[in-house]
C-alpha cells in the first residue's frame, strides 16, 4: 500500500515575506499577534510540516520529476494514483496541474503526465 505524500510549492511573488520562511520540508510562519490591540503582543509561529517544500524557483520539469513521475509508474503498474492540488485562490493550482500554452516548457502535470504514459 502506498504513502500519501504533501508537497507545498511556494509560488513566486515580487515582494519577499518577512513572515514566511522555508527550513527543509517545513514551512514556518511567524505573526504578531495583540489580543487588545495594546498590550499582550507576543510573536507567534506556526510550523506546517511535508514530504518536501518545492522552491519558488522550481520549473515545471522539475515539479514533473518530483510529484508525478512515481505516480504514474505506480498507475502504469496497476496502482491507483491521484495528484491533488489545493490552495487559495490564485495561488497557482491551475499553472501546476495545466500549465501554460505560451510556452512548450511550461507544460503542467497533465499534459507532461499523458505524454509520458503514451510515450
Amino acid at each position: 500500500m502506498g504513502k500519501i505524500k504533501v508537497y507545498a510549492r511556494m509560488k513566486p511573488s515580487d515582494t519577499k515575506s518577512s513572515h514566511l520562511s522555508t527550513i527543509n520540508s517545513k514551512v514556518l510562519i511567524d505573526k504578531k499577534t495583540s489580543r487588545d490591540r495594546k498590550t499582550h503582543n507576543s510573536q507567534v509561529q506556526y510550523v506546517f510540516d511535508f514530504d518536501s517544500v518545492l522552491d519558488q524557483s522550481i520549473t515545471q520539469t522539475e515539479i514533473f520529476q518530483s510529484l508525478a513521475v512515481e505516480a504514474l509508474d505506480r498507475f502504469l503498474e496497476g496502482f491507483n494514483a491521484t495528484i491533488f492540488a489545493y490552495g487559495q485562490t490564485g495561488s497557482g493550482k491551475t499553472f501546476t496541474i495545466e500549465g501554460s500554452a505560451r510556452r512548450f516548457e511550461d507544460r503542467g502535470l497533465i499534459p507532461r503526465s499523458i505524454s509520458y504514459i503514451y510515450d
